[in-house]
């Protein structure tokens, strides 16, 4: 029951400060079937809509600037 549940979660808000390998890593467990992305918070991305997606968006030292969703 408990991966049906994170399979619904859109979100993790409480990533951002986080170092971006973390926050992966916390993704990657609780949804290992997601393509997670670190990407610097000044990249251009396209406006796809893909469900199996979460991108992490980083500063300089690599912390985790924005919430990362699903999406």
């Amino acid at each position: 029951m408990e991966s049906i549940l994170a399979a619904d979660r859109p979100s993790w808000p409480e990533l951002v400060g986080k170092p971006a390998q973390t926050a992966a890593t916390q993704i990657e467990k609780e949804q290992p079937w997601l393509n997670v992305i670190i990407l610097d918070q000044k990249c251009p991305t396209t406006r796809d809509l893909r469900l199996d997606k979460v991108r992490i968006f980083i500063d300089c030292t690599g912390t985790v600037v924005k919430v990362p969703r699903a999406g």
